[in-house]
């Protein structure tokens, strides 16, 4: 009896210490037509020089407002930079969409029901496809994984520049608000030049 309870206690503290690590995603690898032509584990993308596939959601409140990401100081690449609502990698099986659906119940608590609104090729050490997902609206309530998120804001497209003129902005979300707002072209320029060496990977 002794050694069995010995042996449930190892399997417990076995389980425990498996859910604390945070396993490797796999993911889609593709051409440079956004084809799958295989999979990656998230682990090995740096490595391999994987292309891969990156999916942001643009989440929408019932007035219109975008609801805004900084990310958390725990995250390894660009962290208090600011970024779209939710964003990260499309997982092997995923469509864009799924993923935006999965990050944003992941990092901000909330269900959307994101439809597809462009996509591009991301040039950096590593080339990714960049799917940028729209949501009007949103149901439950914002409740932040502060391993994820530092904080969130809500702001009128018309005081997006203005908000993020001092602030330091992800590099995708950079190239997404030359996509958004193609009417600001040299203020979304300076933009681009100033945070331009602020992000390593």
């Amino acid at each position: 009896m002794w050694d069995l309870f010995l042996s449930l206690k190892g399997l417990f503290v076995l389980v425990i210490v498996i859910q604390g690590i945070k396993m490797p995603e796999k993911l889609y690898q593709v051409d440079i037509n956004d084809i799958p032509s295989g999979f990656v584990y998230s682990d090995e993308l740096y490595c391999q020089k994987a292309r891969h596939r990156v999916s942001h959601a643009l989440v929408f409140d019932e007035f219109g407002n975008l609801l805004l990401q900084q990310r958390s100081t725990s995250k390894k690449f660009c962290p208090l930079h600011w970024s779209s609502s939710a964003q990260g990698h499309v997982r092997f099986g995923e469509t864009y969409e799924g993923a935006a659906k999965r990050e944003a119940k992941e990092e901000l608590g909330i269900i959307i029901t994101p439809i597809l609104f462009s996509k591009f090729l991301y040039l950096s050490d590593i080339e990714k496809f960049v799917g940028v997902c729209i949501a009007q609206n949103y149901s439950g309530d914002l409740t932040l994984n502060k391993k994820e998120v530092e904080r969130c804001e809500t702001v009128p497209i018309r005081r997006l520049e203005d908000f993020l003129a001092d602030k330091q902005i992800h590099p995708e979300f950079i190239l997404i608000l030359k996509e958004f707002l193609p009417t600001h072209d040299q203020r979304i320029k300076n933009l681009i030049e100033k945070n331009s060496q602020l992000c390593s990977s």
